[in-house]
């Protein structure tokens, strides 16, 4: 997908998302030691970690012969994403060829182009080729690219009501510009209002408010703290950072979610 930028003409945001189950465990393996130089015990205790490990499937009780894993990384772990990363680094080599800038984690690859329209002719195809050797180099590493997750964001002033954004070639796929896009979590918009954000947040904190409130009579305090904390406030403090400066209208809205988690907890009225 492509991503955001601050203060230039505009930003074009590739955001790739690989297929994570086919990661080859012996070229992770090569990639440790030749590129980031691990060995010794540190390398032997990493292999010993994604080595060795069987999979077989449970129905109705009956268990499948267990079969040995010979790619892919342990799901759900805290080292999942990072070796996924390592064994995905040479994406960074071919993005950084062709002179854009690009941040990578996990599955998510995604590659920043700036400029204005007068350099559009000239930034637009050498994308094209740079996605053209990225989903040649995956094809090559046993990876698959998600197409269908591939989304093209230009990010552009607020004072243009549309894109000029020409639509971006990838494989057999037309990236047109999106409206907006999800970015670990945040959505940016291509205005970076983060309006849709902010109505994302508000929408799933009032639900959360509605459900804890149907049962609020069976809560004491503390419980209901707890509940309001970890369906309200975890989403209104999640990258909270980057609504700063936002218009009172967006700040204004977050707040009234607040007042009323805060009523919730105590069990007072808008007016006394």
């Amino acid at each position: 997908m492509l991503a955001y930028i601050w203060k230039l003409f505009f930003c074009c945001w590739i955001i790739l998302q690989h297929l994570i189950q086919y990661v080859t465990i012996n070229t992770l393996l090569h990639r440790l030691r030749v590129r980031f130089g691990f060995c010794g015990t540190a390398l032997r205790w990493l292999e010993s970690y994604i080595t060795g490990r069987s999979q077989s499937v449970v129905i109705d009780g009956h268990v499948s012969t267990s079969r040995p894993l010979r790619s892919g990384v342990p799901q759900g772990s805290v080292l999942g994403p990072i070796l996924f990363t390592m064994y995905s680094s040479p994406v960074e080599d071919i993005v950084t060829s062709f002179g854009f800038g690009h941040a990578i984690y996990a599955d998510d690859t995604q590659i920043y182009a700036t400029g204005n329209q007068d350099v559009w002719p000239v930034i637009i195809p050498k994308l094209e080729e740079c996605l053209h050797e990225i989903a040649d180099w995956s094809s090559k590493n046993d990876l698959s690219i998600n197409e269908g997750k591939t989304e093209l964001l230009h990010i552009c002033s607020r004072f243009r009501t549309r894109s000029l954004l020409p639509t971006v070639t990838f494989n057999k796929s037309i990236l047109q510009p999106a409206r907006c896009a999800r970015n670990l979590g945040v959505i940016f918009d291509n205005q970076l209002t983060l309006k849709d954000h902010v109505n994302s947040i508000c929408r799933a904190s009032s639900f959360g408010l509605y459900k804890i409130g149907s049962i609020r009579r069976y809560l004491n305090q503390s419980t209901t703290e707890k509940l309001v904390h970890a369906f309200v406030m975890s989403r209104i403090d999640n990258c909270n950072s980057l609504l700063h400066g936002l218009s009172d209208l967006l700040t204004g809205k977050m707040q009234r979610i607040q007042n009323s988690a805060a009523r919730l907890v105590a069990r007072t009225r808008s007016y006394i």
